[in-house]
């Protein structure tokens, strides 16, 4: 019935509670299937954002991860990534915060996308603040590298 809807932002956004509806009731691979169909870029990252949260929320954490890497729109990916490390920081799995941290900063490719993944890092200073100083040492490498200095 969502597909039928002519009006494309009423169709994504019914596709949309479909998606959240969908995660809701655990069924994680067709809400994914729904939430990618949406054609409008901007509800299909908030629906997979909300999928993240919710495969995050059931400790589905590499599911979580896929979902929240599979955003197009950096921002979005950022913002999904961040919401994924606070839960992960909540459940105390440490070991797949630093991965998670880690695998993010391999995948930078621009500036913005770095700064955009700052507070990320953030997320592991609340949990190793003596670390602090070596990865604003850190930051300042990339930032210095990605500036083409």
């Amino acid at each position: 019935m969502a597909r039928g809807i002519e009006e494309s932002h009423q169709r994504a956004e019914a596709l949309r509670a479909l998606a959240s509806s969908l995660a809701k009731a655990e069924q994680w691979e067709q809400a994914e299937g729904v939430a990618r169909s949406i054609e409008e870029s901007d509800p299909r990252a908030l629906a997979l954002r909300a999928l993240a949260s919710s495969l995050a929320e059931a400790e589905q954490w590499e599911q979580a991860e896929g979902v929240a890497r599979g955003i197009e729109e950096s921002h979005q990916r950022a913002e999904a990534l961040r919401a994924l490390a606070d839960t992960l920081l909540a459940a105390h799995e440490y070991k797949r915060l630093v991965s998670l941290l880690h695998a993010s900063w391999l995948q930078v490719e621009t500036r913005n996308d770095a700064l955009r993944l700052f507070s990320l890092a953030l997320v592991l200073l609340s949990i190793q603040p003596e670390i602090g100083m070596a990865f604003y040492h850190g930051f300042q490498w990339v930032d210095t590298f990605l500036s083409g200095e």
